[in-house]
């Protein structure tokens, strides 16, 4: 298992939480990123997304990406988690990891209702980045 730094850790998982802007190679070919709602949980970035997207399509295709999280204040710092996806669709597991990572973003008492009203069809995966590579720029 790739061991990611301590700070770095615990950057990803800082209150409030951060957006993520994933990086991966679109079917075309080109570069495409897009911003995520996500976690860090058992040494891997999560976020969850439809499986009918452009994005999912594009991942099974070539599943390597990289997500960056950078502060939006000073001091100005970022973490960039580089690597392989795995999608997982088993609906359980992607209903629960979105109330988890809805509570980081919208509080605990405004998750489930989210997540309710702006995921309620079926058909969503959890995507984990597993990291071969993190580049950081932390404040000291």
């Amino acid at each position: 298992m790739f061991h990611i730094d301590a700070r770095a850790v615990e950057f990803l998982a800082a209150e409030p939480a951060l957006i993520g802007q994933l990086g991966y190679i679109g079917r075309d070919g080109g570069p495409v990123v897009t911003p995520v709602w996500y976690r860090f949980l058992d040494n891997r970035l999560e976020f969850v997304t439809q499986l009918g997207t452009a994005k999912i399509a594009a991942l099974r295709q070539e599943p390597r990406a990289a997500v960056t999280v950078a502060s939006q204040t000073e001091p100005y710092g970022y973490v960039q988690v580089q690597g392989t996806v795995q999608i997982d669709p088993e609906p359980d597991a992607t209903h629960a990891a979105l109330i988890e990572i809805a509570a980081r973003y919208l509080g605990r008492e405004r998750a489930a209702a989210y997540v309710r009203e702006h995921h309620s069809a079926p058909g969503e995966a959890i995507v984990r980045l597993s990291p071969a590579r993190v580049r950081a720029m932390l404040p000291a």
